[in-house]
């Protein structure tokens, strides 16, 4: 099936670099990120936004929050992102982005304006944050006994 949508609405450039798909409940997200030039904040930020099918054609309208949902992504792009309601049942935190890399293992990110604010300064300033298709497979695995309790 096809959705007509409006990619992009009258501004100067795409605002959409390499964006991926994922749904969130029952919300099909596209989520971006964009380089910044701050120093002393979040190197990197990504936006959440939903696909809106109430007009047509279908338009992709930014999310401020997502409420009682983290995202799950890795380097490789074909690990496919996934969502998980109610992270804090393993004392994850909501509205924001897990970035699975393979030697800093989960980098916390919030979404839109809460990334300066959920970034931690201790991570590596020269990590890479996209997505590649790389020559050996970077696996993207979550196993559910890692978010047991007393373990």
């Amino acid at each position: 099936m096809e959705i007509a949508t409006v990619w992009w609405n009258g501004m100067n450039e795409c605002p959409y670099l390499r964006p991926w798909i994922v749904v969130c409940g029952d919300i099909l997200l596209m989520v971006d990120h964009y380089i910044t030039l701050s120093f002393d904040g979040a190197p990197v930020k990504y936006k959440a936004y939903r696909l809106d099918m109430s007009t047509v054609p279908a338009v992709w309208v930014e999310v401020k929050k997502l409420e009682n949902y983290a995202l799950f992504i890795g380097s490789d792009v074909r690990s496919p992102a996934f969502s998980c309601v109610s992270p804090g049942r393993w004392s994850g935190r909501s509205n924001c982005l897990y970035y699975g890399y393979y030697y800093q293992p989960w980098i916390l990110h919030g979404l839109g304006d809460e990334a300066d604010a959920v970034w931690d300064p201790d991570n590596d300033p020269d990590l890479v944050f996209k997505r590649n298709w790389y020559i050996r497979l970077q696996p993207f695995w979550v196993y559910p006994s890692m978010f047991y309790a007393g373990q």
